[in-house]
């Protein structure tokens, strides 16, 4: 049996179609378009592809190989969106380092990178 894509308009085989809960139907093909798309733009938040819709996409490992740079740009993205969101949380702003220096309090004080020493304000960078 075949279904027409709703992106592209081209039948294709039910096992070449996702279906998401929210009942849209789209081809593999044009899913992982659509991801690579949202990830390059960093939004991880990657949503139903019906204009109408905002139903969220569980998971990319559907349409993504374990192995891609997608995947890894991806998560990189998860990952900077949660430090960013996390008020105990901050990036050290040391060259080349990419440590996530945690505190007890979210105020205004110096703190020291263990990895590479790099001491800043954990208020303001």
């Amino acid at each position: 049996l075949f279904r027409s894509c709703e992106v592209c308009f081209t039948a294709k085989a039910r096992t070449d179609m996702h279906r998401l809960n929210c009942g849209h139907s789209f081809c593999l093909s044009c899913w992982k378009d659509y991801i690579s798309i949202q990830v390059a733009r960093g939004d991880i938040g990657i949503q139903c592809m019906d204009g109408l819709c905002s139903f969220p996409l569980d998971s990319i490992d559907d349409f993504i190989s374990e192995s891609s740079s997608l995947k890894v740009d991806y998560w990189r993205h998860f990952l900077t969106r949660c430090v960013s969101s996390h008020p105990l949380l901050r990036w050290c702003p040391g060259v080349d380092c990419q440590i996530i220096v945690k505190v007890a309090l979210p105020k205004p004080r110096k703190v020291v990178c263990r990895n590479c020493s790099t001491g800043f304000c954990f208020q303001c960078g």
